[in-house]
């Protein structure tokens, strides 16, 4: 087999994987987000096509005085490196997806204290930052409050009117 017919076949196989609906739902079978995007699926492709590029030119170009030993230890780095750059890529890809799984999990967690909460200012952080619009319960802490206070200002009113009073000598007991 030469290398002009592994090309061919090379780019066969990369016309199939770019144009098959059913590899793409193979993927994802079970609903979870695979990495084995069609960008990973070059990349990978194409870093394997450029080492085995690498290969036969190292063979071809060979000095045939220098043993044989040299080209296949050459070879076998190449290829570590070419795996090793495939395997991380790979390793990317579901880092990628963890990344967004955790960040969409703590957008939701950021969003149950918003509303719990009903702080207003990370409410319209959290729509300035996801575009999402949260629907904020009624403010009926804050109205609890109010009564609250309008309570207390009443008491402090009576205080200082009993104050006064006491003050004026009016409530003052009389001797005689």
């Amino acid at each position: 087999m030469s290398v002009c017919s592994v090309g061919k076949w090379g780019l066969l196989v990369l016309f199939l994987f770019l144009f098959s609906g059913e590899f793409s739902v193979a993927l994802a079978q079970d609903g979870a987000e695979s990495p084995w995007s069609w960008g990973l699926l070059i990349s990978i492709f194409a870093l394997g096509l450029g080492g085995f590029s690498a290969i036969v030119g190292m063979w071809v170009g060979r000095d045939t005085a220098r043993p044989v030993t040299l080209a296949l230890a050459m070879t076998g780095l190449i290829g570590a490196a070419i795996g090793v750059g495939m395997f991380q890529s790979y390793l990317d890809s579901v880092d990628s997806i963890q990344k967004r799984a955790d960040l969409s999990r703590m957008m939701g967690m950021v969003k149950e204290i918003a509303i719990a909460s009903g702080d207003m200012e990370l409410a319209a952080l959290i729509e300035a930052e996801s575009g999402e619009t949260l629907e904020m319960p009624p403010p009926v802490v804050a109205e609890e409050e109010v009564e609250e206070e309008a309570e207390e200002a009443a008491e402090n009113e009576e205080a200082a009117e009993d104050a006064a009073t006491t003050e004026d000598g009016a409530d003052a007991p009389q001797e005689g």
